[in-house]
């Protein structure tokens, strides 16, 4: 390589190592502002939230950072931390935490728990069809998510009755999926949403899980009928 071009390529490097290191500044600052409420983040993931202060904390650092450096993974930490919090005090912190979710989501449209937590805002709000499409996407961005397997099962019961084919079909998948991983979890969504005959319409032909469906699921009607006897149980 001639000198003059040795020389032209020496700067250009230069110049996109300084780019590089401009750049990679309000990264570093964002994640220092947000690095403090990872402790609190990690206890809500393992579901033992922790006080509301703590989780407020959590929600302002994250969206201070998004501010310094956008980015979806910090909105979507302030929208869980937000929606743990008790509804009285997530309307104190004054933020609007759909739209904390939807701007995290046009940063970011593969974010299957956000999908979610859109679904259920949603649904919350009286809009079934929005909570509808904004749960098939939250499948459709992964068919299979065990920390949320669930949490959409029961919010995929609470939309029902549905004429929507693609809901229904959805929804027949993920009940499947529920009785492979979680057939205990998936007898009390129904119970808790009233759905056990479409549950086990599903179900009717597997032979093994459906048993256990039935079962699990007569348990929860018997623990509401004998609720003295069931938490003497639970001790």
């Amino acid at each position: 390589m001639a000198p003059r071009s040795n020389a032209v390529f020496l700067a250009i490097i230069a110049a996109m190592a300084a780019l590089l290191a401009i750049l990679s500044v309000p990264s570093l600052i964002a994640a220092l502002i947000a690095f403090p409420s990872g402790e609190d983040l990690e206890r809500l993931r393992r579901g033992a939230p922790p006080p509301p202060f703590d989780l407020t904390r959590a929600a302002e650092r994250n969206m201070i950072a998004a501010g310094v450096f956008e980015s979806a993974r910090y909105r979507a930490n302030a929208a869980s931390a937000l929606l743990a919090l008790p509804p009285a005090e997530r309307r104190r912190t004054g933020v609007d935490v759909e739209d904390v979710v939807r701007a995290s989501l046009r940063a970011a449209p593969a974010q299957t728990y956000n999908w979610s937590r859109l679904a259920a805002l949603r649904l919350a709000a009286g809009d079934r069809p929005g909570a509808m499409r904004a749960w098939q996407m939250s499948v459709l961005t992964s068919r299979y998510e065990p920390g949320l397997m669930l949490g959409r099962i029961n919010l995929a019961l609470a939309l029902l009755p549905t004429t929507d084919r693609t809901m229904i079909d959805l929804t027949s998948d993920q009940i499947r999926l529920a009785a492979e991983a979680d057939i205990r979890g998936l007898a009390k969504a129904a119970y808790t949403t009233g759905t056990a005959p479409y549950v086990s319409a599903v179900l009717w032909r597997d032979t093994t899980r459906m048993p256990l469906f039935l079962r699990y699921y007569r348990d929860h009607i018997w623990a509401a009928q004998h609720p003295d006897e069931a938490k003497a149980l639970r001790k």
